[in-house]
């Protein structure tokens, strides 16, 4: 009987009697009185028994082997096969799925309505509880000093986060409800884990699950969001990898891949990547043309431990434009092996960089220095001050901290300001010299205020402006502290801090030395405060932790 079938209906009832136990179906003559469409439906349903090893798809649906489908002698006819599949194909169609994601964000809507009008800054009826910061952040936070100025109102975190560092965090630039968070393994001795790293893209709508993620096989370092396109992000981690990734380019998984990355190109990094910034530059072609022909053009500017500050361009894929600058160690000793000082942080001047709502701020200010300025934090402590048009060596140096500079903040209401944030335990305000006879001798910035509590003796992690008041700054540091200042109230006190829950941790773990007197014994932990950043558009404050956690404060 075989043997008179066509080939493909040969190898059909080949894979039907290799794999099918007697019972799926009734006998042999079912299977070849179906048309060709019924035989298929029973082929797909032979290959779907538990036991065979052929991996079935049709594009959308896969109906791969798996015994969490069917057991042995599930069918008894073609008709129960049919159902089945109808079934099987309306639980897994995008339809459904799109359908279920409104019930669960209207339903989370309801759940989180006061902290989503929180959120906006708009009036709740007076029926409404104002949410006390001192009971919605008790589970994680202990308040320290100050009044209600910091409430807390949701915590982005989820069992995949669970124990990973936030490392990075930027707001998308069209929907700022969207909020990427770049993460690190750091518990990583195991080497069969295939991703050290990822990002999670959190959504005002659902507090508890992220919207996408993207899984990266080294720990991210920073992330930013493009302006020219929100869509775009890019990504740089410990091994000196860039990736780009467009997160609408996937409707039907919530696991995004990367678009281009720098592996393979010519020149890259191959060490940490530690911040990375999208600028818009204004070209033009031959000649004087009008101003109608000009365009726009965003660049990707990295900077990382190899000390160079390197331009990328996205036009096609993932490209290296240029080396900006290269920075050397202002004192090297003559045994020293490495050249190179590690660049840290980089910030550009408002005019340049994108600022909230893409509008020029220049006006806020009488800023004489020229839009193609940016300033580099490097290892040594050091701040240069250097220039898109010369790359020869940084115009200006600035020596102001012990320690490295972990980050550089120019201020988005005041271009002539910026803030930095070292290991050496302290916040520094620069401002720019007005008198134009002591830059020559003093630099362009000078010093104008230094931050320190007196209590506080861990490195600065991170430090952020405000976008609604030019005189508001908050920082974190690395003993789980949260400081927001206003010096037009307080010159040098922080005006509330916020410290992190502590947390149970026995002496003898994996983070603790092995040589304690009682190794079951607990000890008390703060996690450390790593990110923090303003929302652009709205009184928000976000801040990540070292195990997972992504608070959100609404700041009066």
């Amino acid at each position: 009987m075989v043997d008179s079938l066509p080939s493909q209906d040969a190898e059909c009832y080949a894979n039907f009697c290799g794999t099918v136990n007697d019972g799926l179906f009734q006998t042999e003559k079912t299977l070849f009185s179906a048309n060709a469409q019924e035989r298929h439906l029973m082929t797909l349903a032979a290959t779907m028994s538990n036991g065979c090893l052929i991996d079935v798809s049709d594009g959308e649906h896969n109906y791969g082997s798996s015994e969490r489908f069917l057991q042995p002698g599930s069918f008894t006819s073609l008709e129960s096969v049919k159902a089945y599949l109808k079934k099987d194909r309306i639980i897994r169609s995008n339809s459904l799925l799109t359908r279920l994601r409104w019930m669960e964000e209207t339903m989370l809507r309801d759940k989180y309505h006061k902290q989503h009008l929180h959120y906006r800054g708009l009036p709740i009826g007076l029926e409404a509880e104002i949410i006390p910061s001192s009971d919605a952040g008790k589970d994680f936070l202990e308040l320290s000093k100050g009044g209600s100025i910091l409430d807390h109102l949701l915590t982005y975190t989820c069992s995949l986060c669970k124990e990973q560092k936030v490392t990075s965090m930027d707001w998308n630039r069209s929907n700022e409800d969207i909020l990427a968070v770049g993460y690190k393994l750091d518990t990583s001795s195991d080497e069969n884990v295939l991703s050290r790293g990822m990002v999670l893209l959190w959504s005002l709508c659902n507090p508890n699950c992220p919207q996408n993620t993207m899984f990266v096989d080294s720990g991210v370092t920073c992330l930013a969001f493009s302006s020219d396109l929100p869509c775009m992000l890019s990504v740089g981690t410990e091994n000196g990898n860039i990736l780009l990734y467009d997160i609408y380019s996937s409707q039907k998984s919530s696991i995004l891949h990367p678009i281009a990355d720098s592996a393979d190109v010519y020149g890259s990094n191959h060490s940490a990547i530690w911040e990375l910034k999208w600028i818009s530059k204004r070209s033009s072609g031959e000649g004087q043309p009008s101003e109608s022909k000009r365009t726009n053009h965003e660049y990707l500017v990295s900077v990382g431990s190899d000390g160079r500050v390197l331009e990328w361009s996205t036009e096609k894929g993932l490209s290296l434009s240029c080396t900006l600058m290269l920075f050397k160690h202002a004192n090297r000793h003559p045994k020293c092996i490495c050249e190179t000082t590690g660049a840290l942080c980089i910030d550009f001047l408002p005019q340049l960089s994108n600022r909230p709502n893409d509008e020029d701020i220049s006006h806020h200010s009488s800023s004489s220095l020229s839009p193609s300025t940016y300033l580099v934090g490097t290892e040594d402590g050091r701040i240069h001050r250097c220039s898109y048009t010369y790359m020869e060596q940084p115009l200006e140096t600035y020596s102001g901290h012990s320690g490295p500079v972990y980050h550089i903040r120019f201020s988005p209401l005041l271009p002539d300001v910026f803030l930095t944030c070292s290991a050496d335990w302290s916040v520094k305000v620069w401002r720019k010299i007005a008198d134009a006879t002591k830059v020559k001798s003093q630099g362009t910035f000078l010093e104008e205020k230094s931050f320190r509590p007196l209590d506080l003796l861990d490195a600065i992690n991170d430090v952020a402006w405000s976008y609604t008041s030019p005189t508001v700054f908050a920082s974190v540091s690395e003993d789980g502290r949260l400081q927001l200042y206003d010096v037009s109230k307080s010159s040098s006190e922080p005006i509330q801090t916020l410290f992190s829950k502590g947390v149970d941790s026995h002496i003898g773990g994996q983070h603790e030395s092995t040589f304690a007197e009682n190794p079951t014994k607990k000890v008390t932990r703060r996690p450390a405060f790593t990110c923090i950043s303003f929302n652009r558009k709205s009184p928000i404050l976000v801040v990540g932790d070292t195990i997972g956690n992504v608070f959100v404060y609404k700041y009066n």
